[in-house]
């Protein structure tokens, strides 16, 4: 598994152990396995990136999860050389193998792009992402198209996805702590999934997945912002106060904070890319494939996930 140390990987890696698997982590570096810590896993040190990394790989595999990914960075062109040619790389490796692996490569509704009239989007729908990052999750994507049969993958795009670890909408539960809520807009929703969800859908997508196929993985039906943020806000049992955000005014903030973080190393919770898709309606999906080719459905309620949440989050003292 790549990408193991992360918010997703981690989850993944305990589902599998508790399932009797025999899991390997390929992991830039031992100092970043926090979450592994007392967990009976194989660690080889490496990148996707690397060229060299067939040399360092010796083992038969019967399934690869390629989860590791870039999701911020200041300099846009690391998106690409991470996502996409480091996705290409790992796959170029494993396609040589004397039995290549079914590999499941974990992508984003960004790499699809944004419904433009909210109706939500298929698997079939043409891709037209809107950010860096997403271009380059797509790049990492055409990668596999490209190897033809010499190497078994299915896709995995996945939607908005919350849980204990996750930082990436920590800063809301945070806002809604200190009661309060932002409206980015009149109209606006997302697709959801659970981590625990997301988990159960990608070991389907490994055991039942067509080869060469692609799904959606997500609550059966998106959700508006309003329901998420009284979720958050039922889950600490807060009445926040609501403020209008217009989307406009997230690219203006997103110069800032980027010329902050330029000046002072750290990374920005918001820059230019996430600004963008941010300022975009719906980022709406269809799971209907997954269900009828994978058995898959969520099993963990909106209010059930964001309680599940803010007590990980409370009991690790970030929030």
């Amino acid at each position: 598994m790549t990408g193991a140390t992360g918010f997703i990987g981690s989850h993944l890696v305990e589902y599998l152990i508790q399932r009797g698997d025999e899991v390997t982590c390929l992991a830039r570096s031992r100092s970043r396995l926090r979450w592994l810590e007392g967990l009976q896993v194989r660690v080889i040190e490496g990148d996707c990136t690397d060229p060299d990394l067939g040399g360092r790989v010796h083992e038969d595999f019967d399934w690869i999860f390629h989860l590791a990914g870039l999701t911020k960075t200041l300099d846009r062109h690391e998106f690409y050389r991470v996502n996409g040619e480091g996705t290409a790389n790992l796959a170029a490796i494993l396609a040589k193998k004397r039995q290549p692996p079914r590999l499941v490569y974990l992508s984003s509704l960004a790499a699809a792009g944004p419904s433009k009239d909210g109706h939500p989007l298929r698997e079939s729908d043409p891709p037209q992402p809107v950010s860096h990052y997403g271009r380059s999750k797509l790049e990492g994507e055409k990668a596999l198209a490209g190897l033809g049969g010499a190497l078994p993958w299915v896709i995995v795009r996945a939607p908005v996805i919350y849980g204990p670890r996750d930082r990436g909408l920590l800063v809301f539960f945070q806002l809604a702590k200190r009661r309060v809520a932002f409206r980015l807009g009149e109209r606006r929703a997302v697709s959801l999934c659970e981590v625990q969800d997301l988990i159960r859908g990608l070991h389907l997508a490994a055991d039942r997945g067509e080869a060469g196929e692609i799904y959606y993985v997500a609550e059966a039906s998106p959700r508006s912002w309003d329901e998420i943020s009284e979720a958050i806000a039922a889950a600490l049992g807060v009445r926040p106060m609501t403020i209008p955000f217009p989307p406009p005014f997230l690219s203006a903030l997103a110069w800032t904070w980027e010329g902050i973080a330029r000046f002072t190393g750290i990374q920005p919770l918001l820059n230019r890319d996430k600004a963008c898709e941010m300022q975009q309606p719906y980022w709406v999906c269809d799971p209907g494939k997954a269900a009828r080719d994978l058995g898959f459905a969520t099993s963990i309620s909106l209010g059930t996930g964001t309680e599940r949440a803010v007590e990980w989050y409370k009991s690790y003292g970030w929030l």
